[in-house]
């Protein structure tokens, strides 16, 4: 009998443990920035139907004593247009105080400048009415945060039309801050009336300083829709005055030598556009130690923003355009702020634009990078037909939490429908990681 099969080989040895499972992800280089998450947002809606809260927006530093800057807010259609102005917490959106306009029709509140604009005050109010004196207009300086009248208010003069319809703070000597009031329309020749708080004794008094006239500027429409100051250089005084015009057809921007003769020294413009410079905004930091301009543009196609720097012979160039990256956007550049200390990429200095679109389109406001033209934030309106982006105003100075806050008007805001009591939303925008 042969022998016994031999016994089977040895079962296959086991198979090699699994592999070992991938490592984890490298975590980011220390310097990474991770993207900011969403702001804190604060919304207050206006307290009168159809007075326009938040038509006109401003950041002041910190009045209520928490540390946090706070917010004033115009609503100059309320009351019958006499007009009111609202001293915001800006931490918290409650209400500290109110003023009213004088008279109905005065339009108290359209215009809004924060500034060292009286003898011996830390920061007073530059409050514009530019409907009252039978359309003079009326410029008051309140003090902060009681709203009182922190000097005479002063009437514009004969034959000049709607004082306050724009205020821009002007450097003009010793440490208070002369207010520049561009002036005129259809009817007067264009003109810059600035005024300066004068000690008398008491109150100080409100005064007239110097008005000068602009010939040259063939104009049919409003002068001084828009204003602002700006640095002839970056060392930060405000030396020359940009005033927008507009005529039939057309629109330009002016800028004036206001340390100098007052001529204009750069001229703007935009073929066929009538919206060019409806709001304008300085960016310290452009190549030959001078500041660049932005020009808001809304009525051309969707709207734009231009921006212009100045060459060392005081030539004006255009160095690029900014059109909506959010689809369906309309009347982009109707307001433009500047943060000097955006927190959202790590960039050091964003711009916001406004887009409050019409009654059908939401409103919108984007903020670029300006170091890597990136979009790192969109803010949408909660509904169509309030205007959200009407206004902006932006601070300059980072609050306690690290935040930093911008000012968004939708003056047409309401459970109501458009045209109703406004609103203003506080955005806290929380810095990067």
């Amino acid at each position: 009998q042969p022998d016994a099969a031999p016994p089977a080989p040895d079962a296959a040895p086991p198979a090699p443990d699994a592999a070992p499972p991938a490592p984890d992800a490298a975590p980011p280089p220390p310097d990474a920035v991770l993207p900011p998450p969403p702001p804190r947002i604060v919304v207050v809606v206006g307290e009168v139907v159809g007075g326009g809260f938040g038509t006109t927006v401003a950041v002041v530093a910190d009045v209520t004593g928490d540390g946090f800057v706070d917010v004033v807010v115009g609503a100059p259609a309320s009351a019958n247009a006499a007009g009111h102005i609202y001293l915001l917490d800006g931490r918290t959106g409650d209400l500290v105080r109110s003023a009213a306009g004088a008279e109905p029709g005065d339009r108290f509140g359209a215009s809004l400048l924060v500034g060292h604009l009286v003898p011996g005050a830390e920061m007073s109010l530059g409050v514009g009415a530019p409907a009252a004196q039978n359309g003079r207009g009326r410029l008051s300086v309140l003090s902060l945060p009681d709203l009182r009248d922190a000097a005479s208010s002063i009437a514009g003069d004969q034959g000049t039309s709607a004082l306050g319809t724009t205020l821009v703070p002007q450097v003009c000597g010793g440490a208070t801050v002369c207010i520049a009031a561009p002036q005129g329309g259809a009817f007067n020749a264009p003109r810059v009336s600035f005024y300066q708080a004068i000690d008398a004794g008491g109150l100080p008094r409100l005064e007239r300083t110097d008005r000068f006239l602009d010939p040259t500027l063939p104009l049919l429409g409003p002068f001084g829709a828009a204003a602002i100051g700006a640095p002839r250089s970056n060392r930060g005084a405000y030396e020359d005055l940009i005033v927008s015009g507009r005529s039939v057809g057309t629109a330009e921007v002016r800028r004036y030598d206001t340390a100098g003769d007052l001529n204009h020294i750069a001229r703007y413009t935009n073929a066929g556009s009538d919206t060019f410079g409806t709001a304008l905004a300085v960016l310290p930091g452009g190549a030959n130690d001078s500041a660049r301009l932005l020009v808001g543009d809304p009525g051309d196609h969707g709207g734009r923003v231009a921006w212009f720097e100045r060459d060392a012979t005081n030539e004006v160039h255009e160095l690029s355009v900014d059109r909506p990256a959010t689809p369906g956007a309309l009347a982009y550049g109707t307001s433009v702020a500047v943060l000097p200390n955006f927190p959202a990429l790590g960039a050091t200095t964003g711009v916001c634009v406004g887009a409050p679109g019409d009654v059908n389109h939401d409103g919108v406001v984007e903020c670029r990078d300006t170091a890597v033209d990136a979009l790192p934030l969109v803010l949408g309106s909660p509904s169509p037909g309030d205007a959200f982006g009407q206004a902006l105003a932006a601070s300059t100075v980072v609050d306690p939490d690290g935040t930093v806050l911008l000012v968004v008007g939708a003056p047409r805001a309401g459970a109501g429908g458009p045209g109703t009591s406004g609103s203003v939303s506080l955005v806290h925008l929380t810095p990067a990681r």
